[in-house]
């Protein structure tokens, strides 16, 4: 090496003395292209001469020259993109070699280019924000669409006179009151469950209403029916906002369910002043609407709410309803699932035999 490095300089030494101010290369519009007037190829010792330079800047920097350079990109799952910059040899031919050295734009006497050769040793590297565009992961919100039935069995000794339990379904909002039996009635009035449903029904519109404004709309609703109505009634209320958000308003023993893959993703609580004496509304009753429980859940799509009266879940347990829901297909009707709940829990009242949540705390308070 070392004599091929002193050839070399000799060589350049000789260049310098017999070059004379010859013409000035021609520049072409691209600065990465230049037109160089037509050089004899080069003889077997000048090869020598340009292994000896090619050494030379091996020996210096440790390594022959690179080029290029690209950007590859890795993603994760959790959508963060990074850039990795990986190194490539440069393959440089003896000529293009020469233009590093010597200068893209020299003139007759060869001047020692040190910028453009050190920028056949860098590496380019190009970080991630130059090449990769941020990834939104965001989601576009959008409201679920609802569809609602109701379903009323009357009590076999009721089914005459149409029996005491009525509901409503209008827009976003529903109810279910389910009228009390022991409950003393005048002659000629409306019953109190269906004046509380007929009212509700009216007031109410499409969108979805907050706790609060349930809670108002049922205190106006039972002020008429203290005046109008006869009897009593349990009373369940929710509506599922715009926002995705069901909010639950709940007096008395009535449940509503959200069932989410099979099971329970959330329910209302039942409030009774004893067993078998839930809170209730009516005109000789202390409770009022705002004494009620309350319900906040998020839905999803896909969920199915169950809402119903004692007659539901007195004689089916939650598991019981997430089995008949999970009996039907993702394409099943809302009518159909609410009625083969209704007929379910109406033969398992019929079996004396049945053990039913009922019939369980009953046995627990007689020992």
């Amino acid at each position: 090496v070392e004599t091929l490095v002193a050839d070399a300089e000799e060589r350049t030494a000789n260049i310098f003395d017999g070059f004379g101010k010859g013409k000035k290369a021609k520049k072409a519009e691209a600065a990465a292209v230049v037109e160089e007037e037509p050089t004899p190829a080069p003889k077997q010792e000048e090869n020598v001469f340009v292994e000896g330079l090619k050494n030379l800047f091996t020996k210096t920097f440790g390594k022959p020259p690179a080029a290029t350079s690209k950007a590859t990109t890795t993603a994760t799952e959790t959508k963060k993109v990074d850039a990795v910059a990986e190194e490539t040899k440069a393959d440089v031919s003896d000529s293009d070699f020469l233009d590093v050295i010597w200068g893209a734009e020299t003139s007759a006497r060869p001047t020692l280019n040190i910028a453009e050769m050190m920028k056949a040793f860098q590496v380019q590297t190009t970080t991630a924000d130059d090449k990769v565009e941020k990834v939104d992961d965001t989601d576009e919100f959008k409201t679920v669409v609802l569809e609602a039935a109701f379903q009323v069995k009357p009590h076999p000794e009721k089914v005459s006179w149409g029996g005491e339990d009525y509901g409503f379904s209008v827009g976003r909002t529903f109810g279910v009151f389910d009228g009390v039996s022991g409950a003393e009635k005048e002659k000629g009035k409306k019953l109190y469950s269906k004046s509380l449903s007929d009212t509700m029904k009216k007031k109410i519109g499409k969108e979805g209403l907050s706790v609060k404004e349930i809670t108002d709309y049922m205190t106006e609703a039972k002020e008429l029916a203290d005046e109008t109505a006869t009897g009593a009634t349990t009373a369940v209320v929710a509506s599922i906002g715009e926002d995705n958000v069901l909010r639950a308003l709940n007096l008395g023993d009535s449940v509503c369910l959200v069932l989410r893959d099979g099971a329970v993703a959330a329910r209302t609580r039942e409030i009774i002043h004893f067993f078998d004496c839930p809170y209730q509304l009516g005109d000789d009753s202390p409770d009022r609407p705002k004494d009620g429980t309350t319900l906040q859940a998020e839905i999803f799509p896909g969920d199915i709410i169950v809402a119903g009266s004692d007659g539901v879940f007195d004689n089916l347990s939650d598991a019981d309803v997430c089995d008949i829901v999970g009996s039907f297909g993702p394409k099943a009707k809302a009518a159909q699932i609410a009625k083969k709940i209704v007929d379910k829990s109406r033969v398992v009242s019929l079996d004396t035999s049945a053990v039913t949540p009922y019939s369980t705390v009953a046995r627990g308070r007689s020992g």
